[in-house]
């Protein structure tokens, strides 16, 4: 190494070589780069990534070492990521226009997993991010190649995070920047241990570019069985952040928020405050100041709200005062005006109005204050109630509520947008089996993921239940796309066999459907079922038969009790394709339908009975029409359960075209 070469090594400072780190890219302390984004690596001893954390500074080589760029924080400028397989951190600046600009990197000891989980980090400068090196960089790229800045997240810190170990889960993707396919990208978390349940999660879209509203639903969270995934679908081309929350429900209850509010106070108020005698050159710190920005915002609105409806009840008083002073001044001429005729009578009348007018004032001004104090009460109480009451906290709170929960971060880059429109806001863990479905025996046969792309417009839905355990099903079939909730029940048809169910959809139109299951025991009394599995279905084609959207015929209460329709399955007999009746309809149908226990079986039109014959397990027979199409509406199956049961009970309703 020569005098020369050392002097233009990179200025490395004590830290460095406390935590034994390495330069893995540039060595020299002047980097001087034509394209529009460089990636500088620090090495670090393998396995210190456990207990090492890192952050940077990024400011304009002038006088002040300007911070900002067009108002936006330099640091948005710049990202890093920690590569545990490499031991290395890698940092990345794109640099918003040519010329020169200093980068610090600083590390520090991460707290231990007790500081993390107590209330109070320990006040030890151990705690404090110390720079470590030093660079000048020459930026040498042209203004029209110069990107724009990274995603808005909280941090620029991208891969896991620290809070992501307290958590049973660990991502499969284990690089941070992913590329969509089609505008598409799919992120699984795998449980790390298997015996204990998968953490709720959730994803936040962040863009530069975008507003907000344009990324609401764009994610999809669903759980497979030791598997949490997040679908995203990114409305436009172009880079995004994505942060993902994990909320341990049995851990993270209704205490979670207020804890984490106070944790977060102390250690952005204390913490940062206790930063900046130790080492003024920070840089680091904006965009940890994200969440507390918005509650200081939120705090001094309140205020200068409660401030202005004092200015207001003050003017109100004195605009009263004012009232009554003029009416005390034109009551005084009047009795003046009448002063020589009752001189006595009006004395004490004069002090009759006086006392009159003050108790008034009195009585005006305590009544302002008391308004004043119950106003103020109800905002304290409507905070207090806002902050501490969990079943609210999860409707107003949820963006705040993730605050320091983060695990993982993510930079996604995509060519084109998705072509996938409209996916509905789902209330967290609504897709796939509710409490009670494994509790019933049920289980899934055809469709194990909660969501499920059909392509042919239309689709089967296959489940089982135990043997021992007989249950009556049913199913509702929803259409979803921007939150509608259009109820397209008739597109399904229940076939049951022995102790298999079959949901037969067909799709009216593309976009997305709920099918929502409900099940209770077969001998329960009770006439409302509980839900007990939600799918999601997106559909990429729409049913029809000749020409026409063709429904099931109408499934009644005894229908869901065992039984199997194989034909007809159309649920308007006699229709053609301009969706009227047919030229040559057919003179009879044929029918056959399975119905267990049943004692007799016939199909009526009108007022004409036919009875089905009973083959195997089967009811068939054949239906005489001629007289009826044009002039009936509707056609029925019915049963009747005992020989001497008079009453039939009606299973399946047809309409017949007209």
């Amino acid at each position: 190494l020569t005098t020369q070469e050392f002097e233009s090594l990179a200025l490395v400072k004590s830290a460095f070589f406390k935590y034994n780190l390495s330069l893995l890219s540039y060595r020299n302390a002047v980097i001087v780069f034509t394209d529009p984004e460089i990636r500088i690596v620090v090495g670090f001893p393998p396995g210190s990534e456990n207990f090492l954390s890192f952050t940077l500074g990024l400011t304009f080589d002038d006088q002040d070492f300007t911070e900002h760029y067009n108002s936006v924080p330099l640091i948005r400028y710049a990202r890093q990521e920690v590569l545990e397989k490499e031991s290395c951190v890698a940092f990345y600046v794109r640099p918003p226009r040519p010329g020169a600009y200093k980068l610090l990197i600083y590390a520090k000891h991460k707290q231990g997993e007790t500081a993390i989980a107590s209330s109070d980090p320990p006040e030890s400068t151990e705690n404090l991010y110390g720079a470590v090196c030093e660079y000048r960089l020459m930026a040498r790229v042209s203004h029209n190649v110069c990107l724009p800045p990274f995603p808005p997240c909280q941090t620029g810190n991208y891969g896991q995070t620290e809070m992501a170990k307290r958590f049973n889960i660990r991502a499969v993707c284990r690089e941070p920047a992913v590329r969509a396919i089609q505008g598409t990208v799919e992120l699984r978390f795998a449980s790390t241990d298997p015996n204990r349940p998968l953490p709720r999660l959730m994803g936040q879209l962040k863009c530069a570019l975008l507003s907000a509203e344009a990324l609401d639903h764009c994610i999809l969270q669903r759980t497979l069985s030791t598997e949490s995934a997040l679908l995203i679908f990114l409305p436009e081309a172009g880079e995004y952040g994505l942060e993902v929350y994990a909320n341990d429900p049995a851990r993270d209850g209704s205490s979670y928020f207020a804890v984490r509010i106070q944790k977060y106070f102390k250690k952005h108020f204390l913490h940062h405050h206790h930063h900046h005698h130790h080492h003024h050159h920070h840089h680091h710190h904006h965009h940890h100041h994200h969440h507390l920005i918005i509650i200081i915002i939120i705090i001094i609105i309140i205020i200068i709200i409660i401030i202005i409806i004092i200015i207001i009840i003050i003017i109100i008083i004195i605009i009263i005062i004012n009232l009554i002073v003029i009416i005390n001044v034109i009551t005084n001429n009047i009795n003046h005006h009448h002063h020589h005729h009752h001189h006595h009578h009006h004395h004490h009348h004069h002090h009759h109005h006086h006392h009159h007018n003050q108790s008034i004032v009195i009585i005006i001004i305590i009544i302002i204050i008391i308004i004043i104090i119950i106003i103020i009460i109800i905002i304290i109480f409507f905070f207090f109630f806002f902050f501490f009451f969990s079943s609210l906290k999860h409707k107003f709170l949820a963006p705040c509520l993730i605050m320091s929960s983060q695990i993982w971060q993510y930079l996604l880059t995509s060519d084109r947008a998705s072509p996938v429109r409209g996916l509905p806001s789902l209330p967290p863990a609504y897709l796939g089996p509710g409490p009670k479905f494994s509790e019933l025996g049920l289980s899934t046969v055809s469709h194990s993921d909660p969501f499920i792309r059909a392509d042919t417009g239309e689709l089967c839905v296959h489940l089982a239940f135990q043997q021992n355990l007989p249950l009556k099903l049913m199913a509702q079939l929803l259409f979803a796309t921007n939150d509608a909730s259009e109820d397209c029940s008739h597109m399904i048809l229940q076939q049951t066999r022995m102790n298999q169910v079959y949901f037969l959809l067909r799709f009216p139109r593309t976009g997305f459907f709920k099918l929502q299951l409900y099940a209770l025991p077969e001998n329960d009394r009770n006439d409302s079922l509980p839900g007990v599995y939600n799918y999601l279905i997106e559909a990429s084609e729409c049913h029809r038969l000749r020409g026409q959207v063709m429904p099931f015929p109408q499934q009644f209460a005894h229908w869901r009790r065992g039984c199997y329709l194989e034909t007809p399955t159309e649920g308007i007999l006699g229709l053609e394709a301009n969706g009227r009746l047919s030229s040559q309809p057919p003179d009879s149908l044929p029918f056959s339908v399975s119905i267990p226990n049943a004692f007799a079986v016939a199909v009526v039109v009108g007022d004409e009975w036919t009875q089905l014959d009973p083959k195997g397990d089967r009811w068939e027979g054949s239906i005489p029409m001629k007289g009826h199409w044009g002039i009936e509406r509707k056609l029925a199956v019915c049963a009747s359960y005992a020989a001497n049961d008079v009453n039939y009970s009606t299973l399946l309703e047809y309409s017949l075209a007209l």
